[in-house]
């Protein structure tokens, strides 16, 4: 195998980046070629789908000769770069069936780890093709927000755009909740619908979907059409996190 290397200024964030994906699973592909890195996972219920796509431009230095694609198990480059402070460069070389990762602190402190790479089917990831009929951009605080507060009432939500407005629904034994953003309001700076998309989604996923991207971008481009997957993009500086989650039928 061909040695990938990557030098990334800010661990922290690049723990974020990779956490987005973690969110979903922690066994997932990584792939880089010329134009950067992509890193995606399915969970095992085949629910829920996520890529990271980041350009080699967002690393300080990016060496891939060849095309390469493995897998590895996340949870252990996580919790070894978890207690990584802004200021620590990440060096990341695979070669000879390993990851070996390198933090260089200002004050002189290096630390190394070397994980071997997972034994897994590298099989293209299922990725269907759907044609929008509506589109929302609203503050990822927003949508993180309204989960948490669905959470309360049931493990349901309904996401419903029309030319209008957002809207947000959960009903439960307890009681129920709506939270709509009209077209031009503050948080929701683009809606456009044909007419009414809706669906019903996993308030679980839906969470941590939520939380995971809000951490490293600021806003969420939803796609929808009715009774079908919805498409969640957070882009980010020269790249996105997207999701693609299955809808809840005949709940």
């Amino acid at each position: 195998m061909s040695g990938v290397k990557l030098v990334a200024p800010n661990t922290k964030y690049f723990v974020e980046l990779l956490n987005s994906v973690y969110a979903i699973r922690t066994d997932v592909f990584l792939e880089f070629d010329e134009n950067g890195m992509t890193v995606s996972t399915v969970d095992e219920a085949r629910v829920a789908l996520a890529e990271l796509q980041a350009s080699h431009k967002i690393f300080e230095e990016y060496e891939c000769p060849e095309p390469i694609k493995i897998a590895v198990a996340l949870w252990d480059i996580i919790h070894a770069l978890s207690r990584a402070k802004s200021s620590e460069a990440l060096t990341l070389v695979i070669e000879n069936e390993t990851i070996n990762l390198k933090m260089v602190k200002g004050n002189g402190v290096e630390k190394q780890y070397s994980f071997h790479l997972v034994k897994g089917d590298l099989q293209d990831l299922p990725k269907p093709s759907f044609e929008w009929r509506a589109y929302a951009k609203l503050a990822a605080r927003e949508l993180k927000e309204a989960i948490k507060d669905f959470k309360i009432f049931n493990s349901q939500v309904s996401i419903t755009i029309t030319p209008e407005e957002l809207r947000l629904t959960t009903t439960g034994d307890n009681g129920n909740a709506l939270i709509k953003y009209v077209k031009g309001s503050s948080h929701l700076s683009e809606l456009r619908a044909d007419g009414e998309e809706t669906a019903m989604f996993s308030i679980n996923y839906l969470d941590r979907i939520a939380k995971a991207g809000e951490a490293v971008s600021d806003v969420v481009e939803i796609n929808m059409l009715t009774n079908k997957p919805i498409k969640l993009v957070y882009p980010i500086p020269e790249g996105q996190v997207s999701y693609l989650l299955a809808p809840i039928i005949g709940a």
